[in-house]
């Protein structure tokens, strides 16, 4: 073909192509999948024409935007937000001169001194609580394994036993600040240590449901002398009252945690059941100390 004719054809189509551009308004995927095909020299893309073709692809969505935006933005929607401020600033000013007025002066009221700390009776609530803390663990500890390894019961089950004697506890703590304020601390002490031995005791002997409901009554009973145990070692020690605390939560219960250690000895040499019986008879030990503790000084 003549080189001329050639030319002439090549420059027909480049026009025609053009014009189908802007009659399609400039249709930026096709353009860009044109230009990445032409190539000027090897390895080299005509960036110029993708740019061009790429974002006037985008060019109806951000005309159709910008409409939107201004179709939706009426002056009426931001003057309705002036609405709720107007209204809390007027309670903001109505309140102020009340919020600002100073407090009227009272007298300071006079503390009472503090009682003498009872030191010996100290000693032996930590006793009781040590004791208690032992049967506590005990149970949570060993009761596991006598139903699995002894028992042969489903492992499944452990999670439902804790549950019921942990949550059964944490009931109890509720219901034993009422009770001890009616009572006081020192006879709830004394009546809870007593009623725990025959509810663990049923607990060892019964079995399925039951065995359910034992072990629930012993954590309500049990659990329950926690937080009356340091509001009474407060009242034994009135000068320091962190200290108690601290003796109470930290030092008795800790030492009831090595106390477990003892009970798995027991249980290597005589069994799972002898630890039981043992653990459900502590708290009898308990009830013996705690009938010597004194009611606290000024109550």
């Amino acid at each position: 073909m003549d080189p001329a004719r050639l030319g002439v054809a090549r420059r027909s189509r480049a026009r025609a192509h053009r014009a189908r551009a802007e009659l399609s308004g400039h249709s930026g995927p096709r353009l860009a999948d044109r230009a990445r095909r032409r190539r000027v020299s090897p390895g080299r893309v005509p960036d110029r024409e993708q740019r061009r073709g790429g974002s006037q692809s985008h060019r109806p969505v951000v005309v159709f935007a910008r409409r939107e935006y201004r179709h939706r933005a009426r002056p009426a929607g931001s003057l309705g937000m002036l609405g709720p401020a107007l209204l809390v600033s007027l309670l903001l000013a109505g309140a102020l001169p009340v919020l600002s007025a100073p407090a009227p002066a009272r007298a300071a009221p006079t503390a009472p001194a503090p009682s003498r700390e009872m030191r010996a009776a100290m000693a032996l609530l930590i006793l009781v609580v040590t004791l208690r803390s032992w049967t506590q663990l005990g149970f949570t500890t060993f009761v596991p394994f006598y139903y699995v390894d002894h028992l042969g019961a489903d492992p499944r089950i452990v999670g439902p036993l804790l549950f019921v004697f942990l949550g059964a506890g944490a009931l109890g703590t509720i219901i034993a600040g009422p009770l001890a304020d009616r009572f006081g601390a020192r006879p709830f002490m004394v009546w809870a240590c007593l009623l725990a031995v025959p509810l663990a005791i049923g607990f060892v002997l019964a079995h399925g449901a039951l065995a359910f409901v034992m072990l629930g009554a012993v954590g309500f009973t049990l659990i329950s002398t926690f937080s009356v145990s340091v509001v009474l070692g407060q009242a034994y020690m009135p000068r320091n009252l962190g200290m108690a605390s601290g003796m109470i939560v930290g030092f008795a219960i800790g030492a009831g945690g090595l106390g477990v250690t003892l009970l798995g000895w027991v249980a290597d040499h005589w069994g799972l059941p002898v630890t039981l019986w043992i653990t459900a008879v502590l708290p009898l030990l308990g009830f013996v100390a705690a009938l010597f503790l004194p009611e606290p000084k000024g109550r």
